[in-house]
């Protein structure tokens, strides 16, 4: 007989186009692998979705994906939750995994774990923002303290709940570190020597919001430009998501190419590039992104921000900086000045990648269910 496990993954879709399938994206990422595991270990799986409008299951290769209609509103967030509780409730679900720690504010099913992803509330502040953070906070712990276990793929966010939870040291095991990974049959390692006569091509792999750094990243290029870098910047983006783009390029120097790759196309993309960039402002966790360039021997230059640090070696696999234009143009101008520097760094990314391996994550993820 067969185990049920359900996985809540509410970003699996377009919200208004859910028909066209999964999205490309870090969870939706995850989502698929615990899937893939769960299906390889007898269980039988349904993946629980949202969108604005109605539609059928989503079959996939390791299950499928019930969609929910429920807006982001209050009223949608309390249907999708009790919809997620009934169900698991109905099939007497054997295993249950929130992806979203916060869809179970409303309803949450017993004995079930979460998943945190990094700390997306900290961003700049004015004295409304401080009142919101301080509500999410206490938000965020109370909805905690409803699982049995919570996976991080930080050491941030333990952190964070070690400095803000009163119970922390009651059960502090509750917390459990899990890297993000990348799976090596798509994002292969290989190396490519780089010399100061080539062009040299900088990869922004990261969704168009003002927390990722987007415009930190264009700014930079233009920067690098306008002192006779041979530069070609590339944005890789989902296009849904990012409808008015095309005015953030007018009357730029560089000549920035755009594409829209599906969820394993980005692996290309890593191979052709110099250097990868995760300049997130706030908001971040792991990020696949500098995973999975660094697994493919592409390094990266990202911020310090949230759980980069436990990803990224600074002057090993690539580099750490503060998160202000000035910072990655003199890091980036140092790497460009010196392509050796780069090509140490991307043979370092061999010997980083095998912590970060689909095949670690799916043995201590299977230890934990198990």
């Amino acid at each position: 007989m067969k185990k049920n496990a359900v996985i809540q993954s509410q970003s699996m879709v377009s919200m208004n186009l859910p028909q066209n399938g999964i999205t490309s994206g870090g969870t939706q990422r995850y989502t698929v692998q615990l899937a893939k595991l769960l299906k390889q270990k007898g269980y039988q799986v349904t993946i629980i979705a949202r969108a604005n409008i109605a539609c059928n299951d989503i079959e996939i290769e390791d299950g499928r994906i019930t969609i929910v209609k429920a807006p982001l509103n209050h009223k949608g967030d309390c249907r999708y939750s009790k919809y997620i509780y009934d169900y698991c409730d109905s099939i007497k679900a054997d295993f249950v995994c929130y992806v979203d720690l916060m869809v179970a504010k409303y309803y949450c099913y017993p004995n079930s774990i979460t998943l945190q992803h990094g700390i997306g509330w900290d961003g700049p502040l004015n004295l409304p923002q401080r009142v919101k953070r301080y509500i999410t906070t206490r938000k965020y712990i109370n909805v905690s303290r409803k699982f049995e276990h919570i996976i991080c793929v930080d050491t941030n966010y333990i952190n964070w709940a070690r400095e803000n939870d009163k119970y922390f040291f009651k059960n502090p095991g509750k917390y459990i570190y899990l890297p993000n990974f990348a799976d090596e049959s798509v994002f292969k390692y290989s190396f490519e020597e780089w010399n100061k006569d080539m062009e040299f091509v900088l990869l922004y792999p990261r969704r168009l919001v003002e927390y990722r750094g987007y415009d930190l990243f264009i700014n930079m290029c233009e920067i690098l430009k306008s002192k006779g870098y041979n530069i070609h910047p590339v944005l890789a983006f989902e296009e849904n998501a990012s409808d008015n783009y095309t005015g953030l390029f007018k009357n730029k120097m560089c000549n920035y190419e755009i594409i829209h790759p599906k969820l394993d196309e980005i692996a290309t993309e890593y191979h052709r590039a110099f250097l990868t960039y995760v300049p997130t402002i706030w908001s971040e966790g792991t990020s696949l992104s500098a995973i999975e360039a660094m697994c493919s021997g592409c390094p990266v230059i990202s911020s310090d921000v949230g759980g980069l640090g436990n990803v990224i070696i600074p002057c090993f696999n690539g580099d750490i900086v503060a998160p202000t234009v000035d910072s990655f143009v003199k890091a980036t101008e140092k790497v460009l000045n010196n392509p050796e520097i780069r090509n140490e760094w991307a043979k370092n990314c061999e010997t980083v990648k095998k912590s970060f391996l689909v095949k670690r994550w799916n043995e201590k993820m299977l230890e934990f269910i198990e």
